[in-house]
């Protein structure tokens, strides 16, 4: 659980970029995102929170 929750704290907030080797931050950067990311990532949030209404991230 908590490299999920590193993975995503770099992924989605940032936290711990500037830890990354520049080589290693340049790659990810440069990287593509795939076809449709935007549309993707937008639903995807709430599909994953649509079984917990309850859930404070849900909000």
């Amino acid at each position: 659980m908590a490299l999920v929750t590193a993975g995503v704290g770099l992924d989605v907030l940032g936290i711990g970029y500037d830890t990354l080797p520049p080589e290693t931050r340049e790659a990810v950067v440069a990287a593509p995102l795939g076809p449709n990311f935007k549309r993707r990532i937008l639903h995807a949030f709430p599909a994953g929170l649509a079984h917990r209404p309850r859930s404070p991230s849900a909000t």
